[in-house]
């Protein structure tokens, strides 16, 4: 079991990478539409539709299958695992941005579409991604894992 003190910091970790990710994704909309006033997206060509139907609520459903992308595993102990997917995108690019998911089921729905998102556009994003997977098991019960965390 994580102590306290290290459960604390891990969420701090988390909430200051979660915070940075938006910062930076921000700043590349805004880069991106600075030329157009009424704040639409003007590159339609690189936009994707994502026809998935779930239902309402969490469900098992929306996992994230990353067994196809390159990823580390981070740490693993009996609540669960921290994975690290990626990089996507420009690896040259001096922004990097990084995501955390699979933090909660009422979000599993965005994180899929987000993960699924990433990984189909990663040739043509001009900056580089990294995707942080969090998989809370502690109880075999909790599908999606997060209740216990």
């Amino acid at each position: 079991m994580i102590p306290d003190n290290n459960k604390s910091k891990l969420i701090l970790i988390l909430v200051i990478i979660l915070a940075i990710a938006i910062v930076f994704f921000g700043y590349a909309i805004s880069v991106n539409n600075s030329n157009n006033s009424n704040g639409v997206i003007a590159n339609v060509d690189n936009a994707i539709t994502i026809n998935q139907s779930y239902p309402d609520g969490p469900t098992a459903e929306a996992k994230i299958d990353s067994s196809n992308v390159k990823s580390k595993l981070l740490g693993s102990n009996d609540l669960g695992t921290v994975e690290l997917l990626g990089p996507f995108g420009n690896t040259n690019s001096d922004i990097k941005i990084a995501y955390s998911i699979g933090m909660h089921p009422l979000e599993s729905k965005v994180h899929k579409a987000l993960f699924d998102t990433v990984n189909s556009k990663s040739n043509s994003l001009n900056y580089c991604y990294y995707i942080y997977k969090i998989n809370v098991t502690n109880y075999d019960t909790d599908d999606e894992g997060r209740m216990d965390g």
